[in-house]
């Protein structure tokens, strides 16, 4: 039996992601209500429609999963190079593709040690990216916990101050580009550092992304909704637009939605991956880290080793 850190059978049960889903939903502008806070796609129920997208011959795995995957092994070597001799691996939903492998694979040609601190807020993915290391003997400390709890979760390094390495996929899209990075400097603390990476839009066929989406708009969302008391027939068919953003027009209402104030024919936003370019973000990056390293091979991907 796999011990977690920050366990609590019930802090994260359907009651913890009901409640999360009401205070997320929030009025953006007239006429349109955002709910896209990420982890209410990661609630038990709804967790394995994140697995199958993953999956070989899906768009998102063509357009998405393969890029990213030869994105890292070809800069881990680089990346890891930057870490010091020991220090906390802090996986950011590492999920069930096994990313968190090309690092391991260059680390292991190392001197270099560390703790592999698993997180994520499911607890089945947790007890997979939990064993996946162990059976490398790799140090484990597996974390059940929201991002945005994490801060208060992690338990001091130590009296020898071991410094932090933090690491965040694609999942970095899935939030306003100010508020993740405010949280992952805060998670990092003192002379940590974290490791994102984005896919750049400037260097993307952004039609031929949508695609990779679309599939998203077919039964996805339906334990999200369901959250908040709307059943698939009570909006329009959702729609993706080019900024990787899901959305759909609310055809019949319900209590939770008007406590809220929404009303029939608002708009309301249920998930963003957003497709920056690469100049806007370094500027958001710039904003909250005053040193960073980055890496950048020439693909649709970059990496941003940000520093605190």
């Amino acid at each position: 039996m796999i011990k977690f850190q920050g366990f609590d059978p019930k802090k994260y049960d359907t009651s913890w992601f009901t409640t999360k889903a009401h205070s997320s939903l929030y009025k953006i502008q007239d006429g349109v209500f955002d709910y896209t806070y990420p982890c209410l796609e990661y609630q038990p129920v709804a967790a394995a429609h994140y697995e199958k997208k993953q999956e070989a011959g899906n768009p998102y795995e063509r357009l998405v999963t393969t890029p990213e995957k030869e994105f890292l092994i070809k800069v881990a070597k680089d990346l890891v190079s930057f870490l010091p001799k020991k220090f906390e691996y802090i996986d950011l939903g590492p999920g069930s593709a096994h990313k968190e492998q090309y690092f391991f694979d260059e680390l292991f040609k190392t001197e270099k040690d560390f703790v592999y601190k698993p997180v994520d807020i499911n607890q089945r993915f947790l007890e997979m990216s939990a064993s996946y290391a162990e059976d490398q003997k790799i140090k484990v400390d597996p974390i059940l916990s929201s991002f945005e709890d994490l801060p208060e979760v992690l338990t001091p390094s130590s009296s020898e101050d071991i410094p932090r390495f933090v690491s965040l996929g694609l999942t970095v899209y899935n939030y306003h580009p100010d508020d993740i990075l405010s949280l992952l400097k805060k998670i990092a603390g003192e002379n940590g550092c974290v490791f994102v990476t984005i896919q750049v839009r400037e260097r993307l066929d952004m039609t031929e992304m949508l695609k990779g989406y679309t599939d998203l708009v077919n039964g996805y969302f339906n334990e999200k909704l369901r959250l908040i008391d709307i059943a698939p027939e009570d909006l329009d068919p959702l729609e993706v637009d080019d900024k990787i953003s899901i959305s759909a027009t609310l055809k019949k209402s319900n209590p939770i939605l008007e406590e809220k104030g929404m009303t029939v024919g608002d708009k309301l936003v249920i998930f963003q991956s957003l497709r920056h370019t690469e100049e806007y973000f370094t500027g958001c990056v710039s904003k909250h880290f005053k040193k960073y390293e980055k890496f950048d091979i020439g693909d649709s991907f970059i990496g941003f080793l940000l520093m605190n």
